[in-house]
């Protein structure tokens, strides 16, 4: 659910990039067929999580595992997905 990921993201790059960059930048992610944490590393108020992504391109019909790192970052308490600009 790609519009509920965009929720995610912090209030910062919501007010100064919109739906449709964020889109742009993931959207491939509707394609997944699974995704599960690998790992998460902490320091301070910013975090890395592994994921590991599944998904098979269709019109090779190869099935996919690949690693990507997210960073989550906290602000006022509460926990954002960073995004760069």
């Amino acid at each position: 659910d790609v519009k509920a990921a965009w929720a995610f993201t912090s209030p910062n790059y919501r007010e100064f990039s919109g739906w449709g960059a964020y889109y742009a930048r993931v959207e491939g992610a509707a394609r997944w067929e699974a995704a599960y944490v690998r790992d998460v590393h902490c320091e301070g108020a910013v975090c890395e999580a592994t994921m590991i992504l599944e998904y098979t391109i269709r019109q090779v019909n190869v099935e996919m595992k690949r690693p990507r790192s997210y960073k989550w970052v906290e602000i006022d308490n509460e926990w954002w997905l960073h995004v760069p600009p």
